[in-house]
């Protein structure tokens, strides 16, 4: 089967010098006198707050520019600051191992929560701010009551210290990560710990949650940033590995609308991703190198800044609204041989400086041609040129000296050397800051196309598990199709891909008309309802795309019952049971076991009666001599057993129904009394009959002396089969006066107009 996703290999590049640097930031917040270990915008993003090692918090005013105040009172570095959802309290954390409480109305310390035995490394808010979690040096993570100001319990379960603390969306989830190579869940109604995972990358140094709170992203020493489903607990997407593979993460932060992360790096810089493409999209450095590593990062509630506090110490704030892009978006591809030209646009500060970044291409699809300026206007530049060529790749240089600008800085031309989806990526842009890059995308024309593909059969009945299914990929009013790129969509859980095996559509080299494509064989990994779907396209010789219309196929369950998968539930499928009664089930299932629970017993059988419908029902619709297969003896055991089962659901008493209907057809007519049920029994129990003729009907119940115990005066009963509790003689123990009688055997005996038989039965108590 061939796919139509692109798979991107980087073997051609266009560059724009040897590394990317814009550096932007405004003058920073200077004050502090040792590293800021911390950094946190207020909710309403007027207020950064800031934890320093010089012991003190300080308030910054972000419109102003200017500190607002200096909180003290810390005996030892501050390692964490937390805004409350009001935005009226802050929280921090210190190496004195205290929490502090602190009014942001009056700047004052309202409260001092003590009880860590090393420093408070990190602190979260609950989403309703009644709670606060704070992890620590200690190992432990301890949750609080802000209104009691007590701690309300202990979590102990890590082995190392705890580097992070975060709330879920919801507050229902606390996640830790810690110097233990783990990061764990907890469940903060019961306090548990609820998922645990161990990093083989290194310590986990940063957790975090998106803003709507189904992903945890979780950053390690070693440079990978995990995206996890806070539902399944999934690791969904892992990157970053390569670009900080010696670079610790030190924190991260989501941006407010989710699709962007963070990361503050050791050894000082700043590196965006974007979320959905996985791909890096800028990096944020100071350009006289002196930020140092970088400890706490923040997204402003706008998300057009980004806070940091680093080892220098300064708080910076960084504009990230400035960007490069590529134009137009998408790009519809011309056939192949034909060319198309993309801008790569600027929007930068005046205070910016640039001097390199790389485009990379597929090149099974495209071939670079060249590139010229364009007409960005510089406030001040020099210009170069320069091309040369290598042996495994094209480069193009591109020297550029300025302070910034807005407009086309370059004009890039390709030719199309396949027809097919496919990305224009900037790549490797080393140092930058502010910087976000928006890729160009290449996309087939939609052109219209009367071909239709189909998965035939269209619709199947599933076959039992370990059985294949064969699908042939049909088309009708082919027209001009070199190959097709076609991509199957099936439940994994039901069906395994065996083969697939191409067909002699395509052996005069084009297409057209009606055939078969493909021939796809599947193995049943579980008998249930799914559909076969299918995408991509038919491709001209010209290389362009054509989106035919798709036919999906339908995997029906068979209906309960359906042994020998036929689509109806018969008296065949009872056969097909009855044949196999007592065997055991292998591993590999059996249609026959219906109630899937290992053998084929009474249940099974009864099931597959009880779902013959009506019109199967009825002996004019078998279409076999009953008499051949079944007799009436074994469908009176079946009966019997079946009584004795006590199966009472809808679908077990019509098959108890179906069964005395087929006891009728196949016993003579002749009077007979049937072995009571249950039996032994405690105190009740019920005495099945038939009769081959009308009768007045008595039961009479001896003891084993032959005196008289009870008799049943059944009255005046029509030719018919009194098997069911409904219809049996019911005896409920008890002798003509009521009392109930003792345990032992008795004997009762029907007569039936000149018929009289007797059985024997226990009562045990």
């Amino acid at each position: 089967m061939k796919t139509s996703l692109t798979v991107f290999t980087l073997l051609t590049v266009l560059t724009l010098n040897t590394s990317a640097r814009v550096f932007f930031h405004s003058t920073p917040f200077e004050g502090h006198t040792g590293k800021v270990d911390s950094v946190a915008f207020s909710p309403d993003g007027k207020m950064i707050a800031s934890g320093s090692w010089d012991k003190t918090v300080r308030l910054w005013d972000v419109a102003a520019r200017e500190e607002i105040n200096s909180l003290t009172g810390h005996t030892s570095p501050v390692y964490s600051v937390a805004f409350s959802p009001d935005g009226k309290m802050l929280a921090s954390g210190s190496y004195d191992r205290t929490i502090r409480l602190w009014d942001l109305d009056t700047h004052k310390n309202i409260a001092i929560l003590t009880g860590h035995k090393d420093a408070v490394s990190s602190l979260a808010f609950s989403p309703d701010g009644k709670m606060i979690a704070s992890g620590s040096y200690d190992k432990t993570i301890r949750l609080w009551d802000v209104d009691t100001e007590t701690s309300i319990k202990t979590l102990t379960e890590h082995k190392g210290r705890v580097t992070s603390v975060a709330f879920s969306f919801d507050g229902k989830i606390l996640a830790s990560g810690s110097w233990d190579n783990t990061f764990r869940l907890w469940d903060v109604d019961t306090h548990t710990n609820t998922y645990t995972f161990t990093e083989a990358t290194g310590d986990v140094m940063s957790v975090v949650f998106s803003p709507d709170g189904k992903t945890l992203a979780t950053g390690s020493e070693k440079g990978a940033i995990r995206l996890w489903d806070v539902e399944t607990t999934e690791n969904i997407k892992t990157f970053g590995e390569r670009d900080h593979s010696y670079l610790w993460n030190m924190c991260l932060a989501f941006s407010p609308d989710g699709k962007t992360i963070a990361a503050g790096i050791y050894r000082g810089s700043i590196r965006i991703w974007d979320i959905t493409t996985e791909r890096k999209i800028g990096v944020i450095a100071d350009r006289d190198k002196k930020m140092g590593t970088v400890d706490s990062i923040a997204f402003s509630p706008d998300g057009k800044t980004i806070a940091t506090g680093s080892w220098d110490p300064t708080v910076r704030l960084w504009n990230i609204t400035k960007s490069f892009k590529i134009t137009p978006y998408p790009i519809v591809s011309p056939a192949i041989g034909e060319q198309f030209t993309i801008n790569v646009e600027a929007d930068t500060s005046p205070k910016s400086w640039f001097d390199n970044f790389i485009l990379s291409f597929d090149e099974s699809a495209l071939r670079f041609v060249e590139v010229k300026k364009g007409d960005l206007v510089y406030s001040s530049a020099t210009i170069e040129w320069e091309f040369y060529a290598t042996r495994d790749q094209d480069r193009v240089r591109f020297k550029s000296r300025f302070t910034g600008g807005k407009g086309i800085l370059a004009k890039v031309t390709f030719e199309v050397v396949d027809v097919k989806e496919s990305f224009i990526e900037f790549y490797d842009v080393g140092f930058v800051s502010p910087f976000f890059t928006y890729n160009g995308k290449v996309v087939p024309p939609e052109l219209p196309s009367s071909a239709v593909v189909s998965i035939n059969p269209s619709t199947v009945l599933s076959p039992a598990i370990g059985e294949q299914l064969i699908f042939n990929i049909d088309i009708v009013d082919g027209q001009n199709v070199e190959r097709s790129e076609l991509t199957l969509d099936f439940d994994q859980s039901a069906l395994k891909h065996i083969s697939s095996s191409e067909s002699s559509y395509f052996d005069d080299g084009v297409g057209n008309g009606n055939g078969t494509l493909e021939t796809v064989a599947f193995e049943v990994l579980d008998v249930k309802t799914s559909t076969v779907g299918i995408s991509g396209f038919l491709v001209a010789p010209n290389g362009f795309r054509y989106i035919p219309t798709f036919e999906n196929a339908e995997i029906i369950e068979p209906p309960l019952g359906d042994v020998n998968r036929d689509g109806v539930v018969s008296i065949l499928d009872l056969v097909q049971v009855a044949s196999s009664l007592g065997q055991q089930v292998s591993s590999g299932g059996n249609p026959a076991d219906v109630n899937e629970d290992g053998v084929i017993n009474i249940i099974d059988l009864v099931t597959v009666a009880g779902a013959i419908n009506d019109a199967a029902a009825a002996p004019t619709a078998w279409n076999i001599n009953l008499k051949n297969v079944f007799t009436s003896d074994q469908v009176q055991r079946w009966l019997s057993q079946a009584q004795q089962s006590n199966m009472t659901d809808v679908i077990s008493q019509r098959g108890i129904r179906f069964l005395e209907n087929l006891l009728a057809s196949l016993t003579p007519k002749k009077t007979a009394l049937l072995p009571n049920y249950p039996n032994p029994f405690n105190p009740e129990t019920w005495i099945p009959y038939q009769l081959a003729e009308s009768a007045d009907v008595n039961i009479s119940i001896y003891t084993t002396d032959g005196a008289v115990v009870r008799t049943l005066a059944l009255g005046h009963q029509t030719v018919g089969i009194y098997h069911d509790k409904t219809r049996a003689a019911y005896w409920d123990g008890k002798n003509e006066t009521g009392d109930a009688v003792a345990s032992g055997v008795y004997f009762y005996t029907l007569t039936a107009g000149k018929f009289k038989s007797t059985r024997k039965m226990l009562i045990l108590k």
